[in-house]
């Protein structure tokens, strides 16, 4: 069983099995009540290799004698974890898990590591050569246990056709038509090649050790090396000479500046000391001089409208 977080993920992943000639069909929550018992029951009979399915459409299913547990994309609980790989090894017996994740997801695998005691082992991904050698190898193991079994009738088969061709041009033509471009390595693409493995969690060591082993081995302090080096040295002496000419040219022919005064309009003068010998009167006491009776104030006429 093969584990995608969205449908989508489900819907792409089965196509391109399919692409690739293996036997492979989709369960997810799209699918109508019948489309799942139906893809189900042909998974229990062996219809099928791998089941492509999401957490919500995978919850009940029980196969026996399950090989593999792919998680394609991890989840982000651990109980669902728990929940996908418990559907392989069950009765006593044998199972694998397998979780692929890119390095955005390093937190995941930190958290589920922590969560089931360090049990899980880091792996990179297998390379094309590795993946070639074990195709060969499993091809020859079944040719062994196919070679006592063989027909007779396809013995005279071969006996005619090496009678007519070469006989390793002949197997090199059942081998094309067997594995076509499965035995290619430039038909598989460069998985992780030139990149340092990284480091997820507490799978080497605590902060501390990390720490100490960065003492064992210091960095080289690049820009101090660049700052001491005699190189360095004279083009800082040249910039400082530069500037410095610059500076004396400027003194030399830049013009005197006039101080700023402050106040020197002689106007601007006689004003302040105006308001300084006269203050403004304010509306306190210009009420307090008003008299007592209101006849004495003058009048003023008011036009009447029309």
């Amino acid at each position: 069983m093969i584990f995608c977080r969205t449908r989508a993920d489900v819907d792409e992943l089965t196509m391109n099995l399919q692409k690739n000639k293996f036997s492979a069909e989709a369960l997810h929550g799209e699918l109508t009540q019948n489309q799942r018992t139906r893809v189900i029951e042909q998974f229990k009979s062996r219809r099928f290799d791998m089941l492509v399915a999401t957490d919500v459409a995978a919850r009940g299913i029980d196969v026996n004698d399950l090989t593999h547990v792919i998680n394609y994309a991890l989840p982000r609980e651990t109980d669902t974890y728990t929940h996908r790989i418990g559907r392989t090894g069950r009765a006593g017996k044998k199972g694998v898990a397998i979780s692929i994740f890119s390095p955005s997801e390093g937190k995941c695998f930190a958290m589920i590591r922590k969560a089931t005691g360090n049990a899980l082992e880091l792996r990179s991904l297998p390379d094309a050569k590795s993946i070639i050698n074990a195709k060969k190898a499993r091809f020859k193991d079944e040719l062994e246990k196919m070679i006592p079994q063989t027909n007779p009738a396809y013995q005279r088969m071969a006996n005619e056709l090496c009678s007519v061709y070469d006989p390793e041009t002949v197997l090199a033509a059942l081998l094309d038509m067997r594995f076509h471009k499965e035995l290619l390595a430039e038909n598989y693409p460069p998985l992780g090649s030139g990149r340092s493995e990284r480091r997820f969690g507490s799978m080497h060591g605590t902060h501390r050790e990390r720490d100490n082993q960065q003492e064992k081995s210091p960095r080289r302090n690049r820009r101090s090396e660049r700052k001491n080096s005699d190189v360095t040295k004279v083009d800082r002496e040249e910039k400082e000479f530069k500037n410095n000419r610059r500076g004396e040219k400027f003194s030399e022919n830049a013009p005197e500046r006039k101080k700023f005064k402050k106040n020197t309009d002689p106007h601007r003068e006689e004003k302040n000391t105006r308001t300084e010998e006269k203050p403004r009167r304010k509306l306190r006491d210009w009420a307090m001089e008003l008299p007592e009776s209101t006849r004495d104030l003058p009048r003023y006429k008011v036009k009447k409208r029309k």
